[in-house]
């Protein structure tokens, strides 16, 4: 099996379990509305947050999948390793402003 065959299906899986995350924060933050427990609304906006992350992982895999081209002549493989970073500067913001709230 080759290597772009598994970014591939990782590509595919990462989709689904974005789709999944997608869902159950919406139901949660719905649910969390209507019955008026503020806990199952924070964690609704939490599971939004992991969604995101998993569209950043969709992106980044995506990306690396792209071949050579004049620009970039080993192709974007990195990619995936930069939208890593991204994503762990955006949980390093979040813990920040967590710690924020709590100091307060």
């Amino acid at each position: 099996m080759d290597i772009e065959h598994k970014i591939g299906v990782a590509a595919s899986r990462t989709l689904i379990s974005a789709f999944v995350f997608l869902v159950f924060s919406l139901l949660k933050i719905y649910f969390g509305y209507f019955s008026g427990l503020p806990i199952l609304i924070a964690d609704g906006v939490h599971n939004f947050a992991d969604f995101l992350m998993f569209i950043a992982a969709y992106i980044g895999l995506r990306l690396s999948l792209i071949g050579p081209t004049k620009n970039f002549r080993y192709g974007l493989y990195k990619a995936e390793n930069l939208s890593a970073f991204l994503m762990s500067i955006f949980i390093i913001y979040a813990v920040y402003e967590i710690f924020l709230e709590g100091i307060k």
